[in-house]
């Protein structure tokens, strides 16, 4: 599950919400395993300086994957080139065993 989180995340296009009912997780326990690849280094936050109150979320281009900082910072997580790495390799290998 953990790939297929990454995947979600490299295409874009979902929420977090989105993801969760995909995977059949509530919102917290998707957000405590985008924490783990976060920390194992396959995704990176991305906060962008910018408050929601004066343009609204509907304007915002991140909006459908901000989980939302409580200062109004945008923040969604993007991979990284270990994150890229792990997605391709697992697109190339035979079954497509999970190894994360």
């Amino acid at each position: 599950m953990m790939l297929d989180i990454l995947k979600a995340i490299g295409t874009g296009g979902s929420s977090i919400n989105e993801i969760a009912l995909e995977y059949d997780i509530d919102r917290d326990m998707l957000l405590d395993r985008i924490s783990i690849l976060e920390r194992m280094g396959y995704l990176k936050k991305v906060e962008i300086d910018r408050s929601c109150e004066t343009s609204g979320c509907g304007k915002c281009h991140m909006s459908r994957a901000c989980v939302g900082g409580q200062d109004g910072t945008v923040v969604g997580f993007m991979l990284t080139e270990k994150g890229e790495r792990a997605i391709l390799d697992m697109a190339v290998s035979s079954g497509g065993a999970e190894s994360i």
